[in-house]
């Protein structure tokens, strides 16, 4: 397998994630949804760095870089539960936000899906590994907006499903 053609397909899915996610949170009026978009972004500014240095690394040397690792921001869960506690009583749910939010699902989910298939068909451990980590970063950002998306289209729903009450007399 051509080890550079997938560094620079995920060179563009970073990039037009970062810039899907910034212009995006610059037009949300959410604070959840924008918070949420600004430290997705962070991720994907994190990525695209950590594809520069491999690309480089393949430009110069012809091989992958030595330690180049991938982090997982944790930041967004983070806002989420805060602003989730935070305010119950006083979700907004905007037809904007919610298209953000489905646009970002399919971005997330098409992005863990070509990490996932990279890392299956990569033979080196170290390559392979690397995906497999960006793969399960992709996925965790497509289930937290995948809650977000729960929680702003039926909060009481999402409470009821989150806190899971114990029912009296059932």
């Amino acid at each position: 397998m051509n080890k550079i053609k997938p560094v620079e397909i995920a060179l563009e899915m970073e990039k037009d994630g970062l810039k899907f996610y910034l212009e995006s949170a610059a037009k949300a009026s959410n604070k959840l949804i924008k918070d949420l978009l600004i430290s997705l972004a962070k991720d994907e500014e994190e990525h695209y760095n950590s594809f520069l240095i491999i690309y480089d690394s393949f430009k110069k040397n012809n091989n992958w870089p030595d330690n180049i690792e991938i982090k997982a921001n944790h930041d967004s869960k983070t806002i989420f539960k805060k602003y989730a506690n935070e305010n119950r009583k006083k979700i907004k749910k905007a037809k904007y936000e919610m298209d953000i939010v489905k646009t970002a699902l399919e971005i997330e989910k098409k992005s863990f899906e070509f990490y996932k298939e990279i890392s299956e068909e990569i033979k080196e451990n170290n390559i392979k590994m690397f995906f497999k980590k960006l793969a399960e970063i992709e996925n965790e950002h497509y289930e937290l907006l995948d809650n977000t998306f729960n929680y702003l289209n039926n909060p009481t729903e999402w409470f009821v499903k989150e806190e899971k009450p114990i029912f009296e007399g059932q």
